[in-house]
Parts: structure tokens; C-alpha cells; sequence
């Protein structure tokens, strides 16, 4: 069953970045919570359970590929995660651990789309 309301982490190490798509997720009625690294994330990850962890590719530290092959090598439920990048990613660079893709710059729309198939 389709949750109407999902709980999103935000990962980007850019502020303005992280707080804008931190606006366009709440504006579209989702709760929201903002790491800005990888490491950060993670830390979070282990003690909360999000829906989806939407991740910037390029981060110092822990990278958004990085991210997710140690989130589904955690213990619990994995998230659904969503890859940011300015760059095109290929899914089979992004890794069998990453269940989109979005290319920056992306719409609010876009991102509402692809919330909506979760």
C-alpha cells in the first residue's frame, strides 16, 4: 500500500541546494530531514527508518553511490533511493542499489513525479 505522506532525507553538501529540494519535497506535503554529507546520512540512516533517501552523486566523503550500497548493507528496510547529478549517469555506473535517477537541474514537478511512483 502506497503511503500518501513519505518521511525523505535530503543529502547534498551545497546548502542552497539541500534547501531547496527540501522545499519542493515539503511543499508537496512529505516530511523532510536534510544531512549534508554522506557520513551524516548514514548516522541518520542508522537511527530512523526514511521511505527515501534522495542523495547528490558528487559529495566529499561518503558519494551518493556510496551511500547507497551501505544503506542496503545495513541491517532493517532500505529506502528507496534517488541519485542527483549534473552529470548523465549510466544505472549500470549508479549500481544495482539505486532505483532512480534525476539529472540536475530537475523541475519541482519532475521530482513530485517521480515521488508519486513510490
Amino acid at each position: 500500500m502506497k503511503k500518501d505522506v513519505l518521511t525523505i532525507l535530503v543529502v547534498d553538501d551545497e546548502a542552497p541546494l539541500r534547501e531547496m529540494y527540501s522545499m519542493f519535497i515539503a511543499g508537496l506535503g512529505h516530511v523532510v530531514a536534510t544531512a549534508a554529507s554522506g557520513d551524516i546520512a548514514f548516522g541518520m540512516c542508522k537511527t530512523y527508518d526514511y521511505d527515501a533517501v534522495l542523495a547528490d552523486l558528487n559529495m566529499f566523503g561518503i558519494n551518493g553511490i556510496e551511500l547507497s550500497r551501505l544503506l542496503a548493507e545495513k541491517d532493517g528496510r532500505r529506502p528507496t533511493f534517488i541519485l542527483m547529478s549534473t552529470d548523465e549517469v549510466s544505472p549500470e555506473k549508479a549500481g544495482e542499489h539505486v532505483d532512480h535517477i534525476l539529472r540536475k537541474p530537475f523541475s519541482r514537478a519532475v521530482l513530485g513525479e517521480k515521488l508519486q511512483e513510490l
